[in-house]
């Protein structure tokens, strides 16, 4: 796949946006299927407050739902490698696109605890803008 492949969504320092992650037992371990309202929506309060994380954990078949926002984007731009095929799913309201899956370490993960995102996405930070890093202890930066 070249850069040709990624679409850019420039302008996104900033914006609001919210997860749902819909958690399955897989025979390697859990597993999350990550639905993100970017760049549907802003994910507006008054949807995103009354969300029911059992209630779609239930709806989903799923072994646990777990509601990841609202937050906001720290890069300047975003882009995806194969967005023309996106499944889309609405909670509570909240229209969302499926954007990840994420193996998880465990069911019960615990903060700065790496998991892998199969997320083929590319995220661009404009020269000058501030950024932060998490350094681990063995001086990997995040």
């Amino acid at each position: 796949m070249t850069d040709d492949d990624v679409k850019m969504i420039d302008g996104v320092f900033g914006q609001r946006y919210g997860e749902v992650l819909l958690v399955h037992t897989a025979a390697e371990g859990p597993e999350a299927t990550v639905y993100n309202t970017f760049p549907l929506n802003d994910c507006p309060a008054e949807l995103w407050d009354t969300l029911d994380a059992q209630k779609i954990a239930s709806e989903n078949h799923a072994a646990a739902a777990l509601l990841n926002g609202p937050r906001y984007w720290l890069m300047s731009s975003i882009g995806k490698h194969g967005r023309e095929a996106q499944e889309r799913k609405t909670f509570g309201g909240l229209q969302m696109i499926r954007q990840a899956t994420v193996k998880l370490a465990s069911m019960n993960p615990a903060p700065y605890q790496v998991n892998s995102v199969d997320r083929k996405a590319v995220f661009v930070f404009d020269a000058g803008r501030e950024i932060y890093e998490l350094i681990d202890p063995q001086d990997g930066r995040w």
